[in-house]
């Protein structure tokens, strides 16, 4: 799962104008790439294209696509969200080899946890190489704001749909029904401190994320981090869904941010998991089997509590 060369999406490419072409190419060479475009650059793209921000976004699937880990499916999907901050972020789906397909990481989720953990507090619209399916309606049912999503994508009549996602989840369910009033990506600070203090950089990223971990249901807040070879550490938290499977792990929104930020599972040096003491439901184990799929590092784990001065 190297980052995409390229050779790989020289086609892609080369049907864009020379402008936007070289400005989308030195941004998937940079060794800085976060699978992010800034606001800026997407409406000069557009602008050069001659499209609709929306209808960048739709062509856009296509390179992000090229970051997908499908050894089960060979089916390649690409999204692009665009946060409120107007900054577009890729996603693409992931599969484990040799683990339950119920561990898979959808393109949908991808591009949410990847805008989330680069400090987005929510997302105007999302495009999709194929309509999203069921499961990631409900996982984007879950979002702050969720009733102003714009979902982009071409149905099978190869007709570009754009379409608010209640149009697309008909009687939905979502976190209101179980009173809870805020969504996926709202900012979140647990005041959680690790019970056995430490400086270590995977731990301490992990328990950043734990801390802004969404668990209404289970209060079980948790984070994990991987630490690559360069030093740079890629930390997601706990995303837990109101219908309960569409629930995404923190490892596993780690390992797709790292994924689309141009590293592969060769240069992890480091996976560190922190939750909560005590809890309903633990990540533990299925942290453990995730891992052992895609490197043989081994979990560094840690358990943290309330801080003197957290809300109770």
């Amino acid at each position: 799962m190297p980052k995409p060369t390229a050779d790989r999406y020289a086609g892609l490419l080369s049907k864009l104008p020379a402008k936007s072409a070289q400005v989308l190419e030195a941004r998937l060479q940079s060794p800085n790439f976060t699978g992010t475009i800034p606001a800026g650059e997407a409406q000069e793209m557009a602008n050069d294209l001659g499209v609709t921000m929306y209808q960048l976004m739709l062509i856009l699937t296509q390179w992000a696509a090229l970051f997908a880990v499908a050894p089960i499916s060979n089916f390649f999907v690409g999204a692009v969200v665009q946060g409120e901050t107007g900054k577009l972020y890729f996603g693409a789906n992931m599969e484990f080899p040799g683990e339950a397909l119920s561990f898979c990481t959808h393109a949908e989720q991808s591009s949410v946890v990847n805008a989330w953990v680069q400090g987005e507090q929510g997302v105007q619209a999302l495009a999709v190489n194929a309509a999203p399916c069921g499961y990631c309606r409900q996982f984007l049912y879950e979002l702050v704001r969720a009733n102003q999503l714009t979902l982009i994508f071409n149905d099978a009549n190869q007709q570009t749909q754009t379409v608010p996602i209640t149009s697309v989840l008909p009687w939905p369910f979502g976190p209101h029904d179980l009173k809870v009033p805020a969504g996926l990506m709202s900012p979140q600070n647990h005041n959680l401190v690790l019970s056995t203090p430490t400086n270590g950089p995977g731990l301490m990223a992990a328990l950043e994320a734990a801390n802004m971990s969404y668990a209404p249901y289970t209060s079980s807040f948790a984070g994990a981090a991987v630490v690559m070879n360069d030093n740079t550490v890629i930390a997601a938290p706990l995303a837990e869904n109101a219908a309960y499977n569409p629930s995404l792990s923190p490892l596993e929104g780690a390992l797709s941010c790292m994924n689309l930020w141009g590293y592969s599972y060769s240069q992890i040096v480091e996976v560190a998991l922190v939750e909560m003491a005590g809890t309903k439901v633990s990540q533990l184990d299925v942290t453990r089997a995730v891992l052992s799929s895609v490197s043989p590092v081994k979990l560094t784990y840690a358990t943290a509590i309330a801080g003197s001065s957290a809300a109770r």
